[in-house]
Parts: C-alpha cells; sequence; structure tokens
C-alpha cells in the first residue's frame, strides 16, 4: 500500500518584509496524489524549478497548523525527510514557498531574459538537436554549475546574477523537456491567481500541458485535449463568480470559480455529482480547504481543489473535470442538509407533506434513491432550523403569553422556567413548561359540558422532546369539547400536579375537591397519585381499552377477550358478576388478573350515575392526540397555536 502526499507550491511572489509573515503576489500550483516512497530532494526540486519562470534561491516549508512566522522551515536534502513525515502524519496539504533571486531592476532582468530565450531559440534553429547533442549540454551545465559554485561572494553581483539567470533558465527548459518525455511523477495540476497583481492561464490538464504561452495583450494560447475542462480564464480577465440562482442540473465547477462560502461550494458539487450521475466524494475537507475526487478507487482522473481567498469567500485553484468512470445516480453526498436545502420552500409551504412523498419526489426530479430517514430528519431541519431557529422560538414564548391574554381576557397562560445549572447565580433560564386554558373553553365547558374530563399525554417529536398534557372535555352530544393543555418537559407526579392544580383553578370552583367530576385517563405516570391529591373526590376510570391491550399480552383467547368486553359494558352488577363468573371457569388467572385492575374503573355497571356518561374508553383525548399529530411535529409556538385555531378561539 503506497502513501501519497500532496504539495501547494506558492511562487512568483515574495515574503513581506515586516509584520505578520506572509507570502504577497505570484501563484499557486498543485501538486496532487504523488507516491511518497518514490520522492527524493532532486525530484522535489525539478519539479518546483518547473513551475516558474524565474531564478531560485531558497525553498522553504511550512508546518502544518501553524502560522508562517512559526513554521517556516528550510528545504533542504537534510530537511526533506521531515516534510515528508509531517506531510503522512497530519494528512494536511504540505505547502512549499519558493524564494527566488532578487534582480537590481525587474525591467532589465526582463530584457536579459527575453533576450537569453530568444539566444537559445536561435541556437535550437541552427542544430538539430539530436540526444548527443544534448548529453553534451548536460554535461556543459553541470560545469557551469560547478563554476558558479565557486564564485566568491565579492565577485561582481551583476555577474552572479547574470549567470545565475541563465543557469536557471537552462534548467527550465531541460525539467520542461523531461516533463514531456517522463510521466513518472503524473498528478493534476492547476494555477490560480494569488492577487490581482498576478496574471495566469488556466488550463488544467494532464502533467505536461500546464503551460500557456501568453501574448502581449494578455490573452492565452492553449490546447487541450477534448476530455479535460474547456474553462479556460485567460490573463486579466475577472474570474467567473457562482451565481446560486443557477438551475441545480446546470452548476458545473470552473477553473477560478469563486464562492462565498465553503457551504455554497460543497452544495454546487454535490448538485454537479447528483445531475451527471458521478460518484464525487470529499476526500478532504478543513476550514480554509477542500479536496474533492471521483470514485472510491482513485481510478477516476476527475479533481477539484480549493482554498479560502479573503474571508469567506471560496476559490477553484485546480480543476480536471474529465471522467473516466461509469455514471451512478446513487450519490453519498445527497444528506440531509442537501435535501433540506434543495426542498426548503416546499416543505416550508407545505407542513403536512409526507415522507413517502418526499422520498418520490428526489428520486423522479434527481433520479437518487434517499431512505425515509433522511427525508425525516430533512423536514425536521428545515421546520426547526435546528437550534438558532428553537432558541428565537423560545425566546417569543414571553410575548406569545402576553398576547393569548390580551385577545382573549380571563384566560389563564403560566410559563414557568427555572435555571440551566441549579445553585449557580449567573445560570441562564430555559423553558420548563407552559400551561393554556383559554377563558373561552373554560365558560364553555363550565356552562353546557358533562362533568367528564378526558385527560393524557403524547410525545412531541420536536428537536427538544417534551411532553403534551391535555385535558379533554365532552360535550351535550357526545363530542370533543378541549378544555387545556400544557408543555412539560417530562411526564411525572410533579408535572401532572402542577397540571391540574391549575385545572382545578380554572374550572373546578363548582367541584368541592372533584366532588360529581369524572376523570378518563389511560393510566399515564404520576397521574394517579397527583388526581388522587388535587381531586380527593372525583371518580377516576381507567380506559377499558388500555386495560384490555395489557390483558391480552397474557391472555390471547377470543374466547376471553369477548368476555373482557362483556363484562366492561355490562350495564347492571348482576351483569358483571355472571360474566366474570364465566371467565373464572375459563381461566383463573384471568379472572385474578382483571379483579386485580379495580374493576370499579373500568366497569361500566360500577360507573357512579351522576357522571351521565357510561363511555368506557377514553378514545376522546386520542383523537384529540391524533388530531395534532403532525402539529407535534413543529416548534413550540406553531405547535400551541395549531392547538389554538383547531378549537375555534381566534
Amino acid at each position: 500500500m503506497y502513501d501519497f502526499v500532496d504539495f501547494e507550491v506558492y511562487f512568483g511572489g515574495a515574503f513581506n518584509d515586516s509584520g505578520e509573515k506572509c507570502y504577497k503576489g505570484g501563484d499557486v500550483t498543485l501538486f496532487q496524489s504523488l507516491n511518497a516512497g518514490a520522492l527524493n530532494f532532486s525530484k522535489v526540486k525539478e519539479m518546483l524549478v518547473g513551475c516558474c519562470n524565474r531564478p531560485v534561491s531558497k525553498f522553504y516549508f511550512h508546518v502544518p497548523n501553524t502560522s508562517l512566522d512559526e513554521g517556516l522551515r528550510l528545504l533542504c536534502p537534510e530537511t526533506f525527510p521531515v516534510m515528508i513525515e509531517m506531510a503522512l502524519e497530519s494528512k494536511e496539504v504540505m505547502e512549499i514557498y519558493i524564494q527566488h533571486v532578487e534582480l537590481e531592476s525587474e525591467s532589465e532582468s526582463d530584457s536579459e531574459f527575453d533576450a537569453y530565450v530568444a539566444s537559445l531559440d536561435n541556437n535550437s534553429e541552427e542544430g538539430d538537436g539530436d540526444d548527443d547533442n544534448n548529453d553534451d549540454d548536460d554535461d556543459d551545465d553541470d560545469d557551469d554549475a560547478a563554476s558558479l559554485d565557486h564564485m566568491s561572494e565579492d565577485d561582481d553581483d551583476e555577474e552572479l546574477i547574470s549567470a545565475r539567470v541563465r543557469l536557471q533558465e537552462e534548467e527550465i527548459k531541460k525539467t520542461e523537456k523531461m516533463r514531456v518525455q517522463n510521466d513518472d511523477l503524473s498528478c493534476s495540476k492547476g494555477k490560480k491567481k494569488l492577487t490581482d497583481c498576478g496574471n495566469i492561464s488556466g488550463d488544467i490538464g494532464d502533467y505536461a500541458s500546464e503551460y500557456a504561452e501568453s501574448d502581449e495583450d494578455g490573452g492565452s494560447v492553449s490546447e487541450s485535449d477534448d476530455n479535460q475542462s474547456s474553462s479556460n480564464i485567460s490573463k486579466r480577465g475577472n474570474w467567473p463568480v457562482f451565481d446560486p440562482n443557477t438551475p441545480w442540473d446546470k452548476q458545473v465547477p470552473e477553473n477560478g470559480m469563486r464562492f462565498a462560502s465553503q457551504e455554497q461550494l460543497r452544495h454546487m458539487v454535490i448538485n454537479y455529482s447528483v445531475s451527471n450521475g458521478r460518484s464525487i466524494r470529499f476526500a478532504r475537507s478543513a476550514r480554509n480547504k477542500v479536496l474533492a475526487v471521483c470514485g472510491r478507487d482513485g481510478s477516476c482522473p476527475w479533481r477539484l481543489y480549493a482554498t479560502s481567498m479573503q474571508g469567506e469567500d471560496m476559490q477553484i485553484k485546480s480543476l480536471n473535470s474529465s471522467h473516466s468512470c461509469v455514471k451512478r445516480f446513487k450519490s453519498s453526498l445527497v444528506n440531509t442538509r442537501w435535501i433540506a436545502k434543495e426542498y426548503e420552500t416546499v416543505i416550508r409551504a407545505n407542513t403536512n407533506w409526507k415522507l413517502k412523498d418526499i422520498q418520490k419526489a428526489i428520486l423522479d426530479r434527481h433520479h437518487v434513491p434517499v431512505s425515509l430517514s433522511q427525508c425525516y430528519r430533512a423536514k425536521q431541519y428545515v421546520e426547526h432550523d435546528r437550534d438558532g431557529h428553537l432558541i428565537n422560538h423560545y425566546k417569543k414564548l414571553w410575548d406569545y403569553a402576553s398576547e393569548l391574554k390580551r385577545s382573549n381576557p380571563g384566560s389563564t397562560v403560566e410559563l414557568v422556567t427555572k435555571q440551566m445549572n441549579p445553585g449557580s447565580p449567573s445560570s441562564p433560564e430555559i423553558f420548563e413548561k407552559m400551561y393554556i386554558c383559554l377563558n373561552a373553553l373554560k365558560m364553555g365547558w363550565t356552562a353546557g359540558c358533562r362533568p367528564v374530563i378526558g385527560l393524557d399525554g403524547c410525545f412531541l417529536k420536536t428537536y427538544c422532546r417534551g411532553e403534551l398534557l391535555s385535558a379533554i372535555g365532552r360535550d351535550g352530544n357526545n363530542n370533543m369539547f378541549p378544555i387545556a393543555w400544557a408543555v412539560v418537559d417530562v411526564e411525572t407526579t410533579e408535572s401532572w400536579h402542577w397540571f391540574l392544580t391549575n385545572l382545578i383553578n380554572d374550572i373546578g370552583q363548582a367541584f368541592g375537591g372533584g366532588l360529581g367530576l369524572t376523570f378518563i385517563s389511560d393510566q399515564q405516570k404520576g397521574l394517579m397519585a397527583a388526581l388522587s391529591d388535587v381531586f380527593p373526590f372525583a371518580e377516576h376510570r381507567n380506559c377499558a381499552r388500555h386495560i384490555y391491550a395489557n390483558f391480552r399480552k397474557k391472555y390471547k383467547s377470543v374466547l376471553l377477550r369477548n368476555l373482557y368486553w362483556r363484562a366492561a359494558k355490562s350495564s347492571t352488577d348482576a351483569d358483571f358478576l355472571t360474566v366474570m363468573d364465566e371467565i373464572k371457569e375459563v381461566n383463573v388467572g384471568a379472572y385474578t388478573y382483571l379483579n386485580d385492575q379495580k374493576p370499579g374503573t373500568w366497569s361500566r355497571a360500577l360507573f357512579q350515575p351522576d357522571s351521565c356518561c357510561d363511555n368506557v374508553e377514553n378514545n376522546l383525548s386520542e383523537t384529540f392526540n391524533a388530531f395534532i399529530m403532525e402539529a407535534r411535529k413543529k416548534p413550540i409556538i406553531p405547535m400551541l397555536e395549531e392547538c389554538r385555531t383547531w378549537t375555534g378561539v381566534y
């Protein structure tokens, strides 16, 4: 198994003289997926020299995760193994900086360089350029290098600089020839402008086609393969800026394209992957760098490398847009956040959109299969917008409570908070529970409803969870009549006691200690103890359907099921006792179990006659919970508002 490293080479610029160290101006080139075992200092030096067209003085590498002031190290044969080891351990792109020879006059050096190149061109036209002559030239170059090494620093500076220029340019020519003929170090490369003062022609392709000759007007003249990116960027031209309003299936990355943020860049890459059926993945992703590749085995040449520029801006530095892989529309990049962003508008407009419909819409539009759990999390993400959106909702609860009291005078709205860290004076207050009883419902129940109240609790399916406690009445036509509801963090004896205490203050003043009231419940946690304490004289019934659900776990006989429901709906004591005797004959254990469940709480024959209700089930509370099923998935204020508007109180 091979270990690979990436080099990010900065050249053509210079380090600043004062302040925080940085590399100003110039260009950058990316060498990707280099086999670390096959590298040595000489090979890397040839690569680095071939990057630029200016004489080189020194090479530096930057220790990952440090500033330039602290982590800049000289790159030489002795420090080269250290750099490779750091690159392998950190898994980061290693930054290499090239320090160039400083010439006395830029214009003079340019003219000298042009004259030297022209002389080389003339010499090449006069000779045949066979291999033997090339070998002789190489020997001469070695002699020149040796003579330069023995030159004294006291020699004339201008002569030394001129010699270095000639030597470096000859090395550039040799390296260019070697690159065309030798493909030992194949990699994807891209050039990119770092500042507005630098010019570059952005032909991104094979290692041999990295250069583009430019004319005096700054235009680029380069030929690229049909398989390579055609989005070359001419010199002195503006870099393309990504338009987020572009249709998702028309979004295509371009070399040099700028993005407002890394999130925008990643979303565009996912859209490109989905629309083109490519298995693109993010091989590396840091705060200021993104590397995207195609395929798991690395056989596809498609590569995209981008880094941050100014502030949050990201820019594509290197792009190889050719694909050799087979199209595959199942993308691992299609995650919850992508679904939420793509379908945010639709989900917000249709909060009752079913998960299966979302799944089908994604498959029909994007041809990508997703799971129901992904659709569920995406819908939750849109509806709640995670922490920031939820915090804003809870911050508005005080205003919401005040508005309920203003618009419905006489209503009871109680909001209770608690300290996040009890015992700490500086601990912030957070939500604990909230009780709502609208005055119209309070007066309506007192004036025309039966003295029967169903109590139930259900889970909230929001990011913060919680429980919704409800008290549901029954009007003269045996229809549902909501009375009060409350949101609590957990269903306990204390939370039920608090809820029932508020309820008795609203509607129980005419019923001393609950005398004449009947409560039906589903045996919720802590409810029995709280009910006995707050309403000691009230009748309490248990839902016969819930008792049977537990009964049938042990006794699954159809005969026992029929006998149970006959006993539950018996009209007289005699009928009840007769059915119980039949149950005893069939199964003594079943008879004992039902007697232990207090028949007076679930059999019609044993109910108190003044309740004006012979119902043995808590169906109205279950119906209320089912009706607000979708509302329970919403943040707290929209959920409470849906409960209010459903009652018809405005």
